[in-house]
């Protein structure tokens, strides 16, 4: 790989808001250092539609990127993207009017190998930074009201900070009915120890521009330590959701050779020196597609048909519907949750129907939960034990991944029982050299009390 990260690190908070309507990509806990593509975007519009934006926008911009393989991504693809992914948005709207005015910002990083390069985009006023040694390299504009009032001179970068205005922003991801455009910069010049940081509006509430500068002015800056200190602030300051990225770069190597192929993860390969990426595209869309379905056997189980009986949908039909549908994007399962209880407190008699499905959310999250700890557990695996190891014990990537997909613990452990040395055995004692009881030697040595006996047991 040309461009070698360390493990990236996230946050993605709800924080003092009702519900959270940020998104990342990769989605929480399945980031790795073989991920090319990461995002950020931060829902708004009509109620509770924020948060279905961010999702889509998020899952249709990476599903363009698989499909739409490419020499190089550039501001021609990138607006390409943006095109389909606004048709996609506008398909989803039509069916669901309810819908017409939810909107999301972004932000969009990707890795370049075979250039050796960075391509930012971003849309709205969440936002990019490259950070070196404390020293903002790059630092997307935002496209905000008060970023324009700054531009004018009519106000400070620090009066924008309380500005009544701050939250207006001009530009915003919605439909191919209101087309909009997001900006483009690659970034050529990528050095060891350099940072990336994807964030939301939230976090720089809790931590702002020269804050962060700040906690990232040292080199050798632990990600983690960075993350948590960030939380801390914006936990106790952000009154918004705060989500972002950071990501750190290890090391620059040269570049690979173009396939035409638009890269999210690399492909596992040969080279038997490094470890290769086991968190395919398909492991990822897994934990997707385990909240996904949560939809589609909701619909079965409870059927809809059936619940309207040709009758106008019901408040209580309409709301518990749009919680089907946020199902389907898994950063929304609390904000379903929390409003399953509202439900509940609202409509008592309608309590079973209700518990139903909060058990079925409890099942699914119970086998995200338990991809989550069979993914930690390969990747622990991977750094402990050399790859020719695994070849012998026929745990090559693919058998790997289908311990993923499957969540499959048996598997696991068997691997782990092949893997596990076994215990050192000692040669049975001879017993011709072995004197017999009757044939020992009296002992001369004075008999001690039990007491003394003990404690040179434990000696």
């Amino acid at each position: 790989m040309a461009i070698q990260l360390f493990s990236p690190v996230y946050l993605h908070e709800k924080g003092k808001r009702k519900n959270n309507q940020d998104a990342i990509y990769p989605v929480a806990d399945a980031a790795t250092a073989q991920d090319r593509l990461f995002m950020v975007c931060d829902g708004v519009g009509g109620a509770n539609k924020g948060e279905i934006a961010s999702r889509m926008v998020c899952d249709l911009f990476h599903a363009f990127f698989n499909e739409n393989g490419t020499e190089q991504v550039d501001e021609n693809y990138i607006a390409a993207a943006l095109r389909f992914t606004e048709q996609k948005l506008t398909e989803y709207t039509q069916a669901n009017e309810e819908a017409n005015s939810m909107s999301t910002t972004l932000t969009l990083l990707y890795f370049d190998d075979t250039q050796n390069t960075a391509l930012v985009s971003w849309c709205g006023d969440s936002r990019i930074y490259h950070i070196r040694n404390g020293e903002a390299l790059f630092v997307s504009e935002d496209h905000s009201l008060v970023q324009e009032l700054i531009k004018r001179g009519e106000i400070t970068p620090e009066e924008a900070q309380t500005h009544p205005n701050k939250n207006i922003i001009l530009r915003a991801i919605s439909s191919s009915e209101n087309p909009t455009k997001a900006d483009v910069a690659v970034i050529t010049d990528i050095q060891t120890n350099d940072f990336f940081l994807l964030c939301t509006d939230g976090i720089l509430e809790g931590a702002d521009h020269r804050l962060l500068l700040t906690l990232l002015g040292n080199a050798t800056a632990d990600l983690n330590e960075v993350k948590d200190h960030i939380y801390k602030l914006c936990n106790e300051n952000a009154r918004d959701n705060f989500s972002m990225y950071l990501i750190k770069v290890a090391a620059i190597t040269k570049p690979q050779p173009s396939v035409g192929v638009t890269k999210v993860l690399n492909n596992p390969g040969t080279d038997t020196t490094t470890l290769p990426p086991v968190i395919t595209d398909n492991n990822r869309k897994m934990l997707l597609m385990l909240a996904g379905v949560a939809a589609v056997v909701i619909l079965l189980l409870f059927g809809l048909s059936k619940m309207n009986n040709g009758k106008t949908e019901t408040a209580f039909e309409k709301q518990f519907n749009h919680i089907q549908i946020i199902l389907q994007y898994p950063d929304s399962v609390t904000s379903a949750k929390d409003q399953l209880a509202e439900l509940a407190q609202k409509y008592p008699d309608k309590i079973d129907v209700i518990n139903d499905l909060k058990n079925h959310i409890a099942y699914l999250e119970s086998q995200v939960q338990q991809q989550q700890r069979i993914t930690y557990q390969i990747d622990s695996l991977l750094r402990a034990t050399p790859y020719d190891t695994l070849l012998a014990r026929g745990a090559d990537s693919v058998y790997l991944n289908n311990i993923k997909a499957n969540s499959d613990a048996n598997a696991l452990n068997a691997l782990l029982t092949k893997l596990t040395p076994p215990a050192p055995t000692h040669p049975a004692p001879n017993n011709e050299d072995t004197p017999k009881t009757e044939d020992k030697p009296k002992s001369t040595t004075p008999q001690t009390d039990k007491k003394n006996q003990k404690n040179e047991n434990y000696d």
